[in-house]
């Protein structure tokens, strides 16, 4: 043991002669730059690994708009439908993928923002992104007008999200004292969202296909009236077949005077969607008048054949017009009536959503309320979910400006600023005031979509 500990000191000893003999004065100051100069680029090399994936606002792309000369290779868009409408997805950004990083992007739809001079392109990006896309603009004959540079603008709070929703904004920079910058907008009809800024890029002379290319509804023009003053728009829901919640709250809106729906039928259950189906093409509500009313044998004779003339005739065998009968008024409004023909088994009001009784917190706080706005249709850029930052008092209907949208209710989020438990609490019952309209509604709806849709049992399991 001893020998060995002396080896050992002696090798150290000569160890550290050499070091000090080899790196004096100035290779010394070498050393430590090399070092110093190695840990800046590992550090550069973590930063772009890690932050690859931030908002696009923090690393803007240049915002000028720049054509494709006539020599520049043309994109291959003839196995490409156009009138379908679903999630096309960039497969060509399979270039940005490496060992570890293989994002995917899917774009759904474009329209023009007139208001801020971009056309947004509704996508699917990884959270945060901060890909380069650029937009191929094209006419009506598909030839390349224009590609710009698109902006990935995602959500602010992913969520701890693989992927979430955003805009690719295509920025066009719109003069409108220049000709050209009109021309662009005039003839822009479809987009493609691809990687590259060139064509070439993509090596179309070996029979590659472009992936997605979406069409550019025509921008409202200013001056309009708008159709629609007051729209609702709900969100994809997935594995929804719930009859009597959906009709109930379609009614509802109806009568708080929404005049139009927009829907995305994506994993629907069957049910809900033969209703949506049946209540778009149908979509002026048919009510047969109650004989009951007729106040003498004419009126009676012509709200009959009136009757007969709208009647749906499926799976009708055999109907029978009395022409000279008394019934007496309550006829046909009992259960045991032998011409009931509803197959469903009938609800009261005591099923609707509508009529439960709802304990909420009286106080509204500011931290982690998610409300749910209804926006003024045209106005609208993200409809959805929004947070409350802002305490409501009770005074206050809204806290959204009334040119933008009104908000149509909140719900705790995150979590109580304080203890739960000593909340004031209160029951909710303002809602039963239209239970009885929205029940007579219902059932109307019921009776029309039951000769089309198997909508199953409307009882309220509670």
């Amino acid at each position: 043991i001893y020998r060995f500990s002396y080896f050992r000191e002696i090798y150290l000893a000569m160890y550290h002669a050499l070091i000090s003999r080899i790196f004096k004065g100035e290779a010394k100051f070498l050393l430590r730059l090399f070092c110093i100069l190695a840990f800046l680029i590992t550090a550069f090399l973590i930063t772009q690994f890690s932050l690859q994936n931030l908002p696009s606002k923090f690393f803007p792309h240049q915002q000028s708009t720049f054509k494709l000369t006539l020599n520049q290779d043309q994109p291959n868009f003839k196995k490409i439908q156009l009138d379908e409408v679903d999630w096309q997805e960039i497969r060509e950004a399979s270039t940005f993928h490496n060992a570890t990083y293989n994002p995917r992007f899917f774009v759904y739809s474009a329209y023009l923002d007139v208001k801020q001079n971009v056309l947004r392109v509704i996508s699917i990006t990884p959270s945060f992104s901060r890909q380069k896309m650029y937009c191929h603009i094209f006419d009506e004959e598909l030839q390349q007008i224009a590609v710009v540079p698109g902006n990935i603008s995602t959500t602010k709070d992913g969520g701890g999200y693989k992927y979430s929703m955003a805009f690719i904004l295509c920025k066009l920079d719109i003069n409108p004292y220049l000709i050209e910058s009109k021309l662009i907008i005039k003839k822009a009809k479809f987009v493609t969202m691809l990687p590259f800024s060139k064509g070439s890029n993509l090596n179309f002379t070996s029979g590659n296909m472009v992936s997605n290319l979406l069409s550019i509804p025509d921008p409202a023009r200013q001056g309009i009236e708008e159709p629609h003053k007051f729209g609702a728009c709900v969100q994809p829901t997935f594995n929804y077949d719930r009859v009597a919640a959906f009709l109930e709250w379609i009614e509802f809106q109806k009568m708080m005077g929404v005049t139009q729906f927009t829907f995305y039928n994506m994993s629907i259950g069957p049910r809900v969607s033969c209703v949506m189906k049946s209540a778009a093409i149908n979509e002026d509500e048919y009510i047969v008048p109650n004989p009951t009313f007729a106040r003498n044998y004419y009126k009676l004779i012509s709200v009959l054949d009136e009757a007969w003339r709208n009647m749906s005739r499926s799976g009708v065998v055999a109907v029978y017009q009395f022409a000279s009968a008394f019934f007496d008024p309550d006829f046909g409004q009992f259960d045991s009536s032998t011409l009931a023909t509803e197959q469903i088994p009938r609800f009261s009001i005591k099923d609707l959503q509508l009529y439960r009784y709802v304990t909420r917190h009286e106080p509204v706080y500011e931290n982690g309320i998610r409300t749910k706005l209804i926006s003024i249709p045209w106005n609208v850029i993200e409809p959805g979910l929004h947070y409350l930052y802002e305490a409501v008092p009770n005074a206050h209907q809204y806290m959204i400006p009334p040119d933008f949208g009104y908000m149509h209710h909140y719900r705790r989020f995150f979590g109580c600023p304080a203890n739960c438990v000593f909340i004031r609490r209160a029951i909710d019952t303002k809602a039963h005031f239209y239970a009885q309209d929205i029940s007579i509604r219902v059932k109307n709806m019921v009776k029309k979509l039951e000769k089309e849709c198997d909508i199953g049992d409307l009882r309220n399991k509670r």
